[in-house]
């Protein structure tokens, strides 16, 4: 098993080196497991958010098919749910993630100041 960087995966969506993301195409191809980390792919979301521009509805769906290849090991469900999140409510990752974290842990509850939080069902935003 190897984990994934962000710069190999930023390649292999975006095609803007294409031997490079040909290289990790054959490398999938060869099916060893790859341990993808939540802040890999939340760094993934970021640079192609805000360096490359997609939008949240172009970039989520890439993302999660990533999650769902084979052998890649990662948080599948809790990644899946946070995706959903970002595009149902059209939030940024970290938010999304929080706010599935919350979900599954505090019962919803989120000690913040940002009202993005408000839009997300389940969430009930606390303010210090």
């Amino acid at each position: 098993m190897v984990t994934l960087d962000t710069n190999i995966i930023i390649r292999y969506l975006t095609g803007d080196d294409q031997k490079k993301a040909k290289s990790f195409r054959s490398y999938l191809a060869k099916g060893g497991d790859l341990l993808l980390t939540d802040v890999t792919v939340a760094e993934c979301f970021f640079v192609l958010t805000r360096l490359y521009k997609f939008s949240v509805v172009e970039i989520a769906p890439k993302l999660l098919s990533l999650t769902k290849h084979r052998q890649v090991i990662c948080h599948k469900k809790l990644l899946n749910q946070t995706f959903q999140t970002c595009l149902k409510v059209n939030v940024g990752f970290v938010d999304a993630y929080t706010a599935t974290t919350a979900l599954e842990s505090t019962g919803g509850r989120v000690l913040s100041f940002d009202e993005d939080f408000d839009r997300i069902a389940g969430i009930k935003r606390i303010e210090p």
